[in-house]
């Protein structure tokens, strides 16, 4: 018999905002890092787009942008991931009562498997999306935990870790949709200050993972590899 399984919103919340205020400086500082890489590639895909446009002499400007926004996109998303990477293993170490740094944005173990895995993640919600949007965000709260058992070592692989991702949302998929709403809803009304309340988002769905995992122990055989 499935049991319905929850957390506590508010025990979420306060965690992950009392954690952020007192580590403040250090998660602005992860911020100012990411939006000047960012800044960085906007730049970068600009000069690729001028160089493809200036060496092959295209009758049209449309390909050399095309070109130079791709390369630019894929860049971004991969830098993006970095950072939430980086926001979450900080979460983790909060939630354990360990120091972080801002040296710590520089420290990228596992995170190879975690992009992957984000990969995965991201085109199974879309193609939900595309194909009916039910499906899509079925799965986006069915494997909202995506990234979290390779962070505390627990697992090695993409595999391994989407099946850890399911088993810890499995019988509490409405609280995390609830959850995702909530969250949601903040970043839409906050706008540019979402930047800023990321990692409080992420460091509450840390906290709601670890209730839900101790609540229902997740032990998965995993052997060492790539993906």
């Amino acid at each position: 018999m499935n049991t319905k399984r929850t957390f506590s919103f508010k025990d979420a919340f306060t965690f992950a905002t009392t954690a952020y205020i007192h580590n403040f400086i250090t998660f602005l500082i992860m911020l100012a890092m990411w939006v000047g890489i960012e800044i960085i590639i906007l730049a970068l895909s600009g000069a690729i787009g001028f160089g493809v446009g200036a060496l092959t002499q295209f009758v049209s400007w449309k390909m050399p942008f095309i070109i130079g926004l791709s390369v630019g996109g894929i860049l971004s998303y991969i830098v993006a991931t970095y950072y939430q990477y980086q926001i979450t293993r900080a979460g983790f170490a909060l939630y354990d009562n360990k120091n972080i740094h801002w040296r710590d944005f520089f420290e990228s173990e596992q995170f190879t498997t975690y992009l992957f895995a984000m990969i995965w993640f991201h085109l199974k919600v879309i193609l939900g999306l595309i194909v009916l949007i039910i499906p899509g965000i079925y799965l986006f709260i069915k494997y909202w935990f995506t990234g979290y058992s390779l962070i505390e070592h627990k697992t090695h692989t993409v595999k391994d870790d989407a099946l850890n991702a399911e088993l810890a949302s499995q019988n509490a998929r409405w609280s995390i949709c609830y959850f995702a709403g909530i969250t949601s809803l903040i970043y839409s009304i906050t706008r540019l200050g979402a930047f800023f309340l990321m990692p409080i988002g992420s460091m509450a769905a840390i906290h709601a993972y670890k209730q839900l995992s101790s609540s229902s122990p997740i032990d998965i055989e995993t052997k060492e590899g790539t993906v």
